[in-house]
């Protein structure tokens, strides 16, 4: 997988205000992570979030997030690859 944007897998919410949804997935880990994004970074029918890979390999993406997720205090993530789809 090449290095730029893709689309995570997600669960994906309405948010608390109009054009925000609140999107839910699963780390490489098995913890999961919540944040709030901006709806023209999702795809909300197909349950996908644009993100930045920064790095991968067969097992694994390290990601970029759009914003900041409640549970981890930083934007770069790893998920399993199964999890990241390439546009």
């Amino acid at each position: 997988m090449e290095n730029g944007k893709s689309w995570l897998k997600c669960r994906v919410s309405p948010g608390i205000i109009p054009g925000e949804c609140v999107i839910e997935t699963e780390m490489a880990d098995g913890r999961e992570i919540s944040l709030f994004v901006t709806k023209e970074r999702v795809k909300e029918k197909e349950g996908l979030l644009q993100v930045d890979v920064i790095k991968s390999n067969s097992t694994a993406c390290l990601i970029y997030l759009p914003a900041s997720p409640l549970e981890v205090s930083s934007r770069t993530i790893t998920v399993p690859r199964s999890q990241v789809v390439t546009p």
